[in-house]
């Protein structure tokens, strides 16, 4: 008896595109060369690959896109021809591509080419717009980041300091028999206070992530000096300790001291705890240390740079007075 098989015929869907570095509308000086990342997949394989733009003026927002130009990433050079994912990373040079100036925006997206010719569906990312402002509207966003950054940070050391105070408490509370290792309220106040660690290990991942993008920020547009991009990058590395180690370990140790049965072992579980999160709280105060030095360093930035912008004009002058003179 012959042996039967199927075919079963599916649709060729277009490729996908997703940006994942920026991933976002981001801020940029006019002479920043952005680096992206941008993933591609298809069901097929893709063809061809192209990264098109265009500038405009932030009245012109609702208006059709004009002179739309597009740069094809080339498969040779990234390797992404017949493939059914690829990530292509590459820097988009907002001068050279574009001539954008403070107070215009530059919207881009990517087109995938399928492969497969039968139908020819192209696909296309989510539009991204990258703002151009001045140096300096940069870098007094960049000085409003960090303020919102240390006002977090004092509110997480002050919530800090009450957990383990509480933990503390609640150990002094049980070995004097003040309170049950089976009582209800005991068990309540603890998965409480494991909940608030959580919420202030995702404040740490949250400030881990805000450092980061300031770091990128001046790297890619030129800003800063290598003081202030060594103490943020000390400042991450210790954001980054507080949100995959420290703070977990404290949840983690809290979560063992509400599960202990055992009077004497959930007294020294919640000291444990409480030395952990005292931990947490230091690391805390010497980021905020951290911080205060940052902050003088950028003042000193700052300030030099605008000095130098001032010698410059200065200079500027000069010479005109002197051309000036020179024709009379």
């Amino acid at each position: 008896r012959p042996q039967i098989f199927r075919i079963r015929v599916v649709e060729d869907q277009p490729p996908s595109l997703k940006f994942l570095k920026p991933g976002r509308s981001v801020r940029m000086t006019e002479s920043a060369v952005v680096p992206m990342l941008l993933r591609v997949t298809d069901d097929y394989g893709v063809e061809e690959v192209s990264i098109h733009y265009f500038k405009r003026k932030q009245t012109e927002r609702a208006a059709p896109a004009k002179n739309v130009k597009s740069t094809v990433l080339d498969p040779t050079k990234f390797g992404y021809k017949g493939k059914q994912q690829a990530e292509l990373s590459f820097q988009f040079d907002i001068k050279k591509l574009t001539g954008a100036k403070a107070g215009e925006e530059v919207v881009y997206y990517a087109v995938g080419k399928d492969g497969c010719t039968t139908r020819n569906r192209n696909g296309r990312s989510y539009n991204f717009v990258i703002t151009i402002v001045t140096a300096d509207e940069l870098l007094a966003e960049y000085e409003r980041a960090i303020q919102r950054l240390r006002d977090r940070l004092e509110r997480c050391l002050r919530q800090e300091r009450i957990i383990s105070d509480k933990l503390r408490i609640l150990a002094e509370d049980l070995a004097a028999g003040r309170r049950r290792v089976d009582e209800e309220p005991l068990k309540r106040i603890l998965l409480k206070t494991e909940s608030d660690q959580r919420d202030l290990t995702a404040s740490f991942s949250l400030s881990y992530e805000d450092v980061q993008n300031t770091l990128e920020g001046l790297t890619i547009n030129r800003l800063g000096d290598e003081k202030m991009r060594s103490s943020l990058k000390q400042m991450s590395a210790a954001l980054n300790d507080l949100a995959q180690t420290a703070s977990p370990q404290a949840v983690t140790k809290i979560n063992v001291a509400r599960n202990k049965k055992n009077k004497k072992e959930m007294i020294s579980a919640l000291d444990d705890a409480a030395l952990q999160t005292t931990e947490v709280a230091e690391a805390i105060q010497q980021i905020l240390g951290m911080l205060t030095e940052y902050t003088t360093l950028s003042r000193i930035y700052n300030r030099t740079r605008q000095m130098k912008q001032e010698q410059s004009e200065i200079f500027k002058k000069i010479q005109q007075l002197l051309k000036q003179i020179m024709k009379k």
